[in-house]
């Protein structure tokens, strides 16, 4: 088999990726693959920002709802096996796949434009490294591989363990990356600022009246503990606060929107990086649907 076409939607968390994904799934006869790290767990559905089933208008979505927050963390690695696994099966049955979701470091990974070490999860440590707290894990890595940790956010819990899981191993940390087996087609989509913040902060009020505050109190009665909600991140990591009544309600929505305009800010720093992305206008749909068009001509 020769390279997979692969459309790929960068943006901003609330510009509208998922919204233009199912535009051009509808267009070219495709499917989307969600690269969404939060996306993938079970019952995080407002606090995630799920396609609904009327958003998505019939398109086929894969890697939602497969794993249970309560018993693993979701890493990188296993999220290119099975987003590689979902991609070979839409092209297989004729259609288009279209990867859309914001984690940076997971579609870095899928086109292996970053390294990711063939260790397998060791299942028995990860049990271990739970009952540390994020800071004491952190410093472990510091003492045990301080190259890694310098190269690691370390309030990103999953990465840290993940990194402690390969270092304690023996293994190497791969310094360059692979070859990537798609032939990329990559659209972003562009937004002033001051148009990207108005809308971060509307959804973030539209996801509270929603019942996003209802669904992270049935998340915990259901088994997702305050720690466990804490690492996932983001609104999750408010929510317990929340919960535990450390904050109010407006405190909560300010912290939310606070971090989600943080968040916004990295993803375009990361991605303006990337000299193959083609910046479209968030209004221009012509403009995508041209785009894919073009590509979408040439594979076929």
């Amino acid at each position: 088999m020769g390279k997979i076409p692969l459309v790929l939607i960068y943006g901003a968390t609330s510009s509208g990726k998922t919204d233009l994904a199912v535009l051009l799934a509808k267009r070219f006869n495709g499917e989307v693959v969600s690269s969404d790290s939060r996306q993938v767990y079970k019952k995080i559905n407002i606090a995630s920002g799920k396609v609904t089933k009327t958003e998505a208008k019939g398109i086929k979505h894969h890697l939602i709802d497969i794993v249970d927050p309560r018993k693993k963390i979701y890493s990188a690695g296993e999220f290119v096996a099975d987003a590689d696994s979902a991609i070979v099966d839409i092209w297989q049955k004729g259609k288009l796949p279209i990867l859309a979701g914001g984690t940076m470091f997971y579609i870095s990974a899928l086109l292996r434009e970053v390294p990711l070490p063939q260790v397998e999860p060791n299942f028995d440590l990860r049990g271990k490294l739970e009952k540390l707290s994020t800071e004491e894990l952190y410093k472990k890595l510091l003492q045990i591989n301080s190259k890694r940790a310098k190269q690691v956010d370390k309030h990103n819990r999953p990465r840290i363990i993940r990194s402690l899981e390969v270092s304690l191993s023996g293994a190497e940390f791969p310094n360059k990356p692979g070859n990537s087996p798609y032939t990329p087609l990559k659209l972003g989509i562009e937004m002033d600022r001051a148009t990207l913040k108005e809308r971060i902060e509307k959804r973030v009020d539209k996801r509270v009246r929603a019942g996003m505050v209802s669904e992270a109190e049935k998340l915990h009665a259901w088994g997702l503990s305050y720690k466990k909600m804490r690492e996932l991140g983001l609104e999750m990591r408010h929510l317990a606060d929340y919960l535990q009544k450390k904050i109010d309600k407006e405190e909560l929505k300010r912290r939310i929107k606070r971090d989600a305009w943080k968040y916004a800010k990295r993803q375009l720093t990361w991605w303006k990086k990337d000299k193959d992305i083609i910046w479209i206008p968030f209004n221009k749909k012509e403009r995508f649907i041209k785009e894919v068009k073009k590509f979408y001509d040439r594979i076929h």
